[in-house]
């Protein structure tokens, strides 16, 4: 299986036979801890080889993850309209991330803020825990509509955190809840904002403190069953 920036993945078989790893593959966007190479510089592991521009200093674990301090670091892709959705586009957007503690994090966003006002306008996405450990997604459009599902984790605990959505449904799932389940306005998501992980998009500046492990982005919703084997695949 052939990855971006002429990396190669071994097959399934000799990756302990799991599926997930094609579900990566088939990712529009791909970072992992377990594949980066060395340097600890993340690399977009899809065909599409997307790059990535690091904020502040985090520090590499090689085969395990990236230390973001909570105060410098994030990292960052430029905008890119294969990473908006219109109303009628579904999506997932997963992260994996251990964080210890209960402080509000940022863990994924393409949005300026984390607002859940009425009167906000700003388009986007945001995975973020708003403290006291809380998962949280928030979503709107330009009719000012924002919609928001929760969940919870465990502090110092592996985590899975998917959003994913149809133009009629969301749910925002981790490993310690299936979260909820609601109708959405099929809302255009699209904006002009970078893709930023460990710290809000745009002019925010809510940083996370956190070991992530890996984030992804499909433009379609994984089932229930695709995102069990990707849980499973992490062990969280």
């Amino acid at each position: 299986m052939k990855l971006g920036l002429g990396l190669s993945l071994p097959g399934v078989a000799a990756m302990g036979g799991k599926p997930a790893y094609r579900l990566y593959a088939s990712a529009e966007f791909w970072i992992d801890a377990r594949l980066n190479p060395a340097s600890g510089t993340p690399v977009d592991l899809t065909a599409n080889a997307r790059t990535i521009t690091v904020g502040g200093t985090p520090t590499f674990s090689a085969g395990s993850h990236w230390v973001f301090n909570g105060s410098t670091d994030y990292f960052e892709m430029a905008d890119d309209p294969d990473l908006d959705f219109s109303g009628t586009d579904s999506f997932t957007a997963m992260v994996v991330f251990t964080q210890t503690g209960t402080s509000a994090a940022t863990y994924m966003a393409k949005r300026t803020t984390v607002g859940n006002s009425p009167s906000e306008s700003t388009r986007g996405w945001v995975l973020y825990n708003p403290a006291g450990g809380n998962l949280a997604l928030y979503r709107g459009d330009n009719a000012a509509t924002i919609e928001q599902d929760s969940g919870t984790w465990t502090s110092g605990a592996k985590t899975v955190l998917a959003l994913r959505r149809t133009p009629t449904t969301a749910d925002v799932t981790s490993t310690a809840t299936t979260g909820s389940e609601s109708a959405i306005t099929a809302g255009d998501l699209s904006n002009s904002q970078v893709l930023r992980i460990g710290r809000l998009a745009g002019a925010g500046t809510q940083y996370s403190g956190l070991n992530l492990h890996a984030a992804m982005l499909w433009r379609r919703a994984l089932t229930a069953a695709e995102l069990a084997s990707i849980r499973a695949d992490f062990g969280a």
